[in-house]
């Protein structure tokens, strides 16, 4: 099925783009034929978490949160809603329940991609096979956290398994969202390589692994292929209040989606999304050498080459964490002057240095989390010092996922995208890290990945727009520059990281 049997008037046709995260669900309806935007919803999706790890939503709060977006995206759109022609999904990657294969019905809690209970499962699924069977399956990522979380829920949850003779099926956000729409049940490659069932050098899911933890090929979602569409149920239709029939694209990974906004326009950009974690998409011929973060490696969303989702070992939770202790609380004025003190100098005093790994397991002793740190702390430092050397560690640690690349022909410019790029202080930082790149920040900072899972209807609407930054001037491109070299350098010799 493709966009052009939906039978509506092209001009007035709009586009409705979701994305389910893990924290927030956003909604943005826009206009076919030039993506103006007519109306954008974001909702709090609510986490259930405790010292445990636990790390919980309810699927019933994603499919309300889709019901309420609709409606307050109907109201401000009035008669123009019925001319909803297409709509794409994006969701977070990772997540797990168990929910019945035949009506949809969530079976238990959905386990977010942060909930570590089942983690400590993984080394000894790790240990069954060679090393290097896992860095042919993943392309270096190894095992994924998926098979620790299988392998937890069928301790949990015996009498739910297929095995057991229950038509249970493991899915994620996006696929229970999806099948919630169509009635179909599709996943993304990215979802099947954090499940850990997929294979990134033949491009389709592997039942091998899944057979480690006791589970086939069976109990996930079949791949979703190019842009596929399926069309809007009957029911799903009702609830929405839109014609059934529509199509609906997806389900993407939200960084999938990201991606394909920011490329939509014909380049070939590193999307940059600062959010929960901090994450560069690009696309390249072949895969590149591995930078000192997470590589997830997917088929190109457009044209051929391979997908890169490089993930940099903190984000938002260490510049929270900033904020709140260094700033004197998390409410909007700390905000506001941590903006201004960056804004005014986004660079601490030279050799004053943090390292931002608030969520890493501790250098020295494994059995403790936290490996933060500063270095160069002086009698005289302030608190503002230590917020502006958090704000450049994470700079810094974000341009050394790229460190590899350099000199080669892998992007054209850098757009930013995600909460933090609101941050004067980051804008100003990465625009001079990653000079002469041209760096672009997004108008839409947090609607990238709900515009770009319309794409299959309408590349030019699922183009967020976007405005160029200046380029910061050279004095601050010669400190930046050398702070960055004493980073990499003291990175490398106290903590052996590449």
């Amino acid at each position: 099925m493709t966009a052009k049997t939906t039978g509506r008037r092209r001009g007035a046709a709009l586009l409705l783009g979701l994305d389910a995260g893990t924290t927030e669900f956003k909604a943005v309806l826009v206009r076919a034929r030039d993506g103006a935007r007519v109306a954008a919803v974001s909702l709090r999706l609510p986490v259930s978490a405790d010292g445990g790890g636990r790390r919980e939503q309810q699927p019933a709060a994603l499919g309300a949160a889709l019901s309420r977006a609709a409606a307050r995206l109907r109201a401000e759109a009035g008669a123009a809603w019925r001319q909803v022609a297409g709509i794409g999904l994006a969701a977070q990657g990772g997540s797990a329940i168990l929910a019945d294969r035949d009506t949809g019905r969530a079976l238990t809690a959905m386990q977010l991609w942060n909930d570590t209970r089942p983690l400590s499962l993984l080394p000894a699924i790790a240990g069954r096979r060679p090393a290097s069977a896992w860095t042919r399956l993943t392309g270096g990522l190894g095992p994924g956290a998926g098979l620790a979380r299988v392998a937890w829920l069928c301790r949990r949850c015996p009498d739910l398994l297929p095995s057991a003779g229950q038509g249970a099926l493991y899915v994620g956000a996006g696929e229970y969202l999806y099948f919630g729409l169509t009635g179909v049940w599709r996943q993304d490659a990215c979802n099947a390589l954090q499940i850990g069932c997929y294979d990134v050098r033949r491009r389709q899911l592997a039942a091998w692994p899944l057979a480690l933890v006791g589970a086939g090929l069976d109990w996930v979602a079949p791949l979703r292929r190019g842009h596929e569409l399926h069309p809007l149920s009957a029911a799903s239709a009702r609830r929405l209040g839109l014609p059934a029939g529509i199509p609906v694209a997806g389900p993407y990974i939200d960084h999938e989606a990201g991606y394909l906004s920011a490329a939509a326009g014909g380049s070939r950009p590193l999307q940059v999304s600062l959010g929960t974690a901090w994450v560069g998409n690009f696309v390249c011929d072949r895969p590149p050498p591995r930078g000192p973060g997470a590589d997830f490696l997917l088929p190109a969303p457009i044209g051929r080459g391979t997908l890169v989702l490089r993930v940099m070992r903190a984000g938002n939770l260490t510049w929270n964490w900033g904020v709140r202790e260094l700033m004197g609380g998390a409410g909007p004025a700390a905000w506001r002057r941590a903006d201004a003190l960056c804004r005014d100098d986004p660079l601490p005093p030279d050799g004053l240095l943090a390292f931002p790994w608030l969520a890493q397991r501790h250098a020295l002793d494994k059995a403790l989390s936290g490996n933060g740190a500063f270095l160069g702390v002086r009698a005289d430092t302030a608190r503002a010092d230590l917020l502006r050397a958090l704000s450049a560690g994470m700079a810094f640690e974000f341009a050394c996922l790229f460190d590899s690349l350099r000199g080669k022909p892998w992007a054209d410019g850098v757009t930013l995208g995600g909460g933090a790029s609101r941050g004067p202080g980051f804008q100003r930082l990465l625009a001079a890290l990653f000079a002469p790149l041209p760096v672009r920040l997004a108008a839409e900072p947090d609607t990238a990945g709900a515009r770009g899972s319309i794409f299959a209807f309408s590349p030019r609407a699922a183009q967020a727009p976007s405005r160029s930054l200046a380029r910061p001037p050279a004095r601050l491109r010669a400190r930046a520059a050398r702070q960055y070299e004493l980073y990499r350098e003291a990175r490398s010799r106290l903590f052996a990281a590449p």
